[in-house]
């Protein structure tokens, strides 16, 4: 993932490459989704949950030897970085709400209302 702030707005490209068909663990196996949702996490001000903004959908390609690919790109207008703006995750969840990762996100640097919730497909921490 790239991005590029000024003072009053963000670029953001994310390219996803080499994403598996399939994620196993927890003797549990699932597809991974074909769309995924990307959303913004901001810590809510007593810093027990998140509150998320969805700033698009990145469709993954068909698979080129059991691998995908896909591409996003966006412009905010505002900046990431901004003290009533920061954004501290991208987080991408499949877009069909009914399809959660087979894990959950218990890092300890999350808020507390959001440990032990199922993890996103995949994260970028800022």
């Amino acid at each position: 993932m790239y991005y590029k702030t000024s003072l009053t707005q963000t670029e953001i490209l994310v390219r996803l490459q080499n994403v598996p068909l399939t994620i196993s663990g927890n003797n549990q196996k699932i597809s991974l989704p074909n769309s995924l949702s990307i959303k913004i996490a901001r810590r809510t001000n007593d810093g027990l949950n998140y509150s998320y903004e969805t700033i698009g959908q990145i469709m993954l390609d068909e698979p080129v030897n059991g691998l995908r690919a896909g591409e996003f790109s966006t412009i905010l207008d505002y900046s990431i970085n901004d003290l009533d703006q920061r954004v501290e995750r991208i987080m991408f969840y499949s877009a069909d709400t009914t399809i959660n990762n087979i894990f959950l996100d218990d890092d300890p640097n999350l808020p507390v209302q959001v440990r032990r919730e199922p993890a996103p497909f995949f994260w970028v921490v800022l």
